[in-house]
């Protein structure tokens, strides 16, 4: 082993991803939290993750969640029910403002999603970038010849 890889051990690939998406997965958990979203904890408790591998690469982290935290995180979602204005008549109106929507439900992105992702995948991309540069230098460092015989 070099003096180089003696000084900085590198992790396997697969465990600095496993600890990367478990650091995300506690992450979006935080930002549910903080910005008070559900009463159940249902979204918060559906957060989870799997590692894709090919041989001894990671190549993808597959995030799941329930599908709602998307709407959720963009401010969409309940306010119109089922059937059109003519079905309902006057009753469309009655909790209604002048734009069709619910008085008592007005939606505002929640951006626990896209905020946390956007940070955690400039994180990932400077934990790769740091890994790979160093991967690619040890191999560099090991095939550069120690010693040079000039031949006078």
């Amino acid at each position: 082993m070099s003096e180089f890889q003696q000084k900085k051990q590198l992790p396997s690939m697969y465990k600095m991803m496993y600890d990367f998406s478990r650091y995300l997965s506690e992450d979006l958990r935080e930002a549910i939290r903080k910005n008070n979203i559900g009463v159940t904890h249902k979204l918060r408790n559906s957060i989870s993750f799997t590692l894709r591998r090919n041989g001894n690469e990671v190549s993808s982290i597959i995030l799941k969640y329930n599908d709602y935290g998307k709407f959720v995180d963009m401010g969409v979602g309940r306010g119109m029910p089922l059937g059109s204005r003519k079905q309902l008549g006057a009753s469309f109106f009655k909790k209604r403002n002048e734009k069709g929507q619910l008085l008592r439900h007005m939606r505002k992105p929640n951006p626990w999603y896209s905020k946390t992702i956007y940070r955690q995948n400039v994180r990932l991309g400077d934990m790769l970038e740091e890994y790979y540069g160093i991967t690619s230098t040890n191999i560099i460092k090991e095939n550069l010849p120690t010693t040079i015989t000039l031949q006078m």
